[in-house]
């Protein structure tokens, strides 16, 4: 890899358990290893689906794993959004190496303005976990995505946490966040919250298989926004 000292530095500096995904070289071998690499579905499913002519937003894209597949998978633009610089900055070195046209990248906030990009899809992988949920993020990020994707998202999550052992709340503290209707045997409901939050606007286009509920495995969602299924 002809960029990896420079990517390497960035690594460094960002931490490799920051890092969600490999990185691989033109061989198709891992030069960096990614700490998300248990069997999620992710790349499978995301291959079923549609991609050609359509334009992509990677919101939380990491090092850029899923903008590449994306374009790979026939889009005709895509836009990774990630709130750190210097992922944005290892995003463009990896997009050079690989000879990539249709990627661009920049630093943003998605729970705010994102500099008026919109998509006909939306990425939200590898994003909601258990900081974005104590930091009380996932609300504002969802309710923004009614503004800034036009037909499709990808969402991967957990369907549910146990407060105290993973999330490391208090019932009565995590009850002062998020309503009580979502909180079950002490444990966060995760996914019927994000459906709750999306509901008005999306539909859920998958189902959960009982061998992830069984690994509790983040699991691919494909939601699909209602009013773009009545438009001609």
């Amino acid at each position: 890899m002809t960029s990896l000292p420079e990517l390497q530095q960035i690594i460094d500096q960002i931490g490799r358990e920051n890092i969600w995904r490999p990185v691989f070289n033109h061989e198709h071998e891992a030069v960096f290893d990614g700490v998300g690499t248990h069997r999620d579905y992710l790349d499978e499913t995301l291959g079923r689906h549609e991609f050609n002519n359509k334009s992509v937003l990677d919101l939380g894209c990491n090092l850029g794993y899923y903008s590449f597949l994306a374009e790979r998978l026939g889009c005709r633009r895509v836009v990774g959004l990630d709130i750190n610089p210097l992922m944005i900055r290892g995003c463009e070195i990896l997009k050079k190496y690989y000879g990539l046209k249709r990627c661009s990248f920049m630093v943003a906030d998605f729970t705010g303005d994102c500099g008026g990009e919109q998509g006909d899809i939306g990425l939200l992988l590898d994003f909601i976990g258990k900081n974005v949920i104590k930091k009380q993020k996932l609300a504002p990020v969802l309710l923004n995505l009614k503004n800034l994707i036009r037909s499709e998202l990808h969402i991967s999550l957990h369907t549910e946490y146990d407060i105290e052992r993973d999330l490391k709340m208090g019932i009565g503290e995590f009850s002062l966040i998020y309503p009580d209707r979502f909180i079950k045997n002490n444990r966060f409901q995760l996914l019927d919250y994000v459906l709750s939050v999306l509901d008005t606007d999306w539909r859920l286009d998958s189902t959960i298989s009982g061998e992830h509920l069984a690994c509790n495995h983040k699991y691919p969602l494909h939601l699909v926004r209602k009013t773009s299924e009545n438009q001609p």
